[in-house]
Formats: C-alpha cells, sequence, structure tokens
C-alpha cells in the first residue's frame, strides 16, 4: 500500500521540525525538506537543518543537494522531491513533507515549469527531450486553467 504524504507547513520557528522528528520516528516515515534554503550546501547559518544526530535518527532529504552558485528552479525541486516521495514509499515508510517554502510545496503538488534543462542542453538529444518536457508541462497547464474555467462556469450556473 502506498503511503500518502504528509505535509507539515508554516511559518520560520514554530516547530515544524520537531513535530517532524517526532511523527516520523512515531510512523516510521522520512522526512523531504520542502525549504527553499536547506537544499543548499553550506547554508547553515539561519536555515535550522537538522542535526547530523537527528538525521542518523530519521532519514531527511533534500538537503545539502546542491552548491550555492548552480542554477537550480523551484520547478527542478518539485522533481526531485517527487522523485524522493516515491523512493520514500516504495520502501512502504510514510513521506513528511516539512517546510516553509510555500512556493516549493506548490512545485511538488502541482509542478512548475522547468526551462533550465533546454537552456544547459549539450547536445540536440538533450535539447529536444527537454523541449519534449516543456510541451508537456505547458499541455498540463493548459488543461488546468481549461478545467478551472470549468468548475467556475459550473460554479456561476449553480448561484
Amino acid at each position: 500500500m502506498k503511503l500518502l504524504p504528509i505535509v507539515i507547513c508554516g511559518p520560520t520557528a514554530v516547530g515544524k521540525s520537531r513535530l517532524a522528528l517526532a511523527l516520523a520516528q512515531e510512523l516510521e516515515g522520512e522526512i523531504i525538506s520542502v525549504d527553499s534554503r536547506k537544499l543548499y550546501k553550506y547554508m547553515d547559518i539561519a536555515t535550522a537543518k537538522p542535526t547530523e544526530e537527528e538525521r542518523g535518527i530519521v532519514p531527511h532529504h533534500l538537503i545539502d543537494l546542491i552548491e550555492p552558485d548552480d542554477e537550480y528552479s523551484a520547478g527542478h525541486f518539485g522533481e526531485e522531491a517527487r522523485k524522493a516521495i516515491a523512493q520514500v514509499q516504495r520502501k512502504g515508510k510514510t513521506p513528511l513533507l516539512v517546510g516553509g517554502s510555500g512556493l516549493y510545496l506548490k512545485a511538488v503538488v502541482d509542478g512548475l515549469f522547468c526551462a533550465v534543462r533546454l537552456y544547459h542542453a549539450k547536445s540536440y538529444e538533450q535539447a529536444e527531450a527537454a523541449f519534449g518536457k516543456i510541451v508537456k508541462d505547458l499541455g498540463n497547464a493548459i488543461d488546468i486553467v481549461h478545467k478551472a474555467r470549468e468548475y467556475i462556469k459550473l460554479c456561476r450556473q449553480s448561484l
């Protein structure tokens, strides 16, 4: 059975990480950070990254993932987070999405446009694959807009 992610999101310094650590231990889960700063290596001040001890108690994902000067987007983050969620679920564990970045959480849940791959393509094949992904993302976005319009239309009709 695939366990659905639990989301713990809120403002800075309200105890999200402490709650997530306790829940992850209780539910045999793993923590997936949805923080826009914890994913950067060396950015330890003012990010409240989990300690090595806490990381030893419960596995943490998407922390210290990229170099500070790497180009990275919320769209790319969403893809990485969805991979981490699937990895945790394959182990039969509960993924806990924890953080205060609403944009990064949206990137995980809804997906966001990610053009970085096309910009950095080093071959025609890479560019073609990146363009195909962009077209798919745009198609999904257009589909969401159409569904939203239909929903609004139905709401207006029911008034």
